[in-house]
């Protein structure tokens, strides 16, 4: 599959300005202890939800962050079971061109926060391209999606973890391997066996063993990793006449998510 697009594809900004992270539960979003108690790791358990991801965007300039968040809002649906008609291909450029200027990139909570004051458009409403024009959209649409919550989970990897377990997807904010800030939805716990990874998947060699994070990426369905569906969910996707996904995967150990607390992670509650 193809390499890693240049630095330019990179776009999530740092959560605070200044070398210390802001601090967490801002009053915004709920922390996880609000919601959920951590899962002892001698219960963790492998997880998959990509069954549930029903598209690999391709992003424009440093638009990651707002393709992920879109990417949670149609996983979220699709686990509560949302027919295709009330799940549409969400619009990330709408998303972002919300709060952001075109290549300056955009911060998690950024990206949250529109979610859930006042949503997105569809795909087909609104043509992938930029500039987005936004006053053509009303309040109304938009309204049509939007998160009800989110929950901040504290920059830990132990919670993210716990969320996936809970059948949350999540978007997580990491420093790229090669650099660049990075956004991505994350919707499989997988526990990486000694020795060579399973088929298909890449990791660096000092990290074959331990637990990792995997999810779609927004570079294209040709990039990156297939999703690795288990049995059960190539039936489940035969039974719901959903085609399975070729590519786009990527695989984050735990040690490559070490700088969650610079760009933050969240859960995804529940959306209208």
């Amino acid at each position: 599959m193809d390499p890693t697009p240049s630095e330019i594809e990179f776009g999530a900004l740092p959560r605070s300005a200044g070398p210390r992270p802001s601090v967490y539960g801002d009053g915004t979003f709920p922390t996880y202890p609000e919601r959920f108690s951590l899962l002892d790791r001698s219960l963790w358990k492998p997880v998959s939800m990509n069954r549930h991801v029903i598209h690999i965007y391709s992003q424009l300039d440093g638009m990651c962050t707002s393709n992920g968040a879109c990417g949670v809002m149609m996983a979220e649906r699709s686990f509560r079971g949302v027919s295709p008609n009330d799940n549409p291909i969400l619009a990330p450029e709408d998303l972002y061109a919300q709060h952001s200027k075109w290549g300056t990139g955009s911060t998690l909570g950024e990206n949250l926060r529109t979610l859930v004051d006042s949503g997105v458009q569809d795909r087909d409403a609104c043509p992938r391209e930029w500039p987005v024009e936004t006053g053509k959209w009303t309040e109304s649409l938009r309204a049509e999606n939007r998160m009800l919550e989110f929950v901040d989970l504290n920059a830990d990897f132990d919670a993210v973890a716990t969320a996936l377990q809970q059948y949350r997807p999540c978007l997580i904010g990491v420093r790229w391997p090669g650099g660049g800030g990075h956004a991505v939805l994350a919707t499989e716990l997988v526990r990486l066996p000694k020795g060579s990874p399973p088929p298909g998947m890449r990791v660096p060699d000092a990290a074959k063993a331990g637990w990792a994070i995997r999810g779609p990426n927004s570079w294209g369905e040709g990039w990156g990793e297939p999703p690795g569906y288990t049995a059960d969910e190539y039936q489940w996707l035969d039974v719901n006449n959903r085609g399975p996904l070729a590519g786009g995967w990527y695989t984050l150990t735990e040690r490559q998510c070490a700088d969650f607390g610079a760009y933050g992670c969240w859960a995804a509650g529940t959306s209208v």
